[in-house]
């Protein structure tokens, strides 16, 4: 049987808020999800301005 992936996009203000949708809309149930939490190059940047750098 042939497998096919859907990617979704979401902006959220947490991981639970995001698993909170896949269970509500019933994606849980036909699909095997698999969340990824990331963060943009901007909100990246704002964390770890004022580190010290390794090397």
């Amino acid at each position: 049987m042939p497998e096919h992936q859907t990617i979704m996009i979401l902006r959220a203000p947490s991981f639970e808020a995001v698993r909170t949708f896949t269970v509500e809309t019933g994606f849980v149930q036909i699909n095997t999800i698999t969340i990824r939490q990331t963060e943009s190059i901007e909100e990246f940047f704002n964390e770890t301005k004022d580190t010290t750098p390794l090397f």
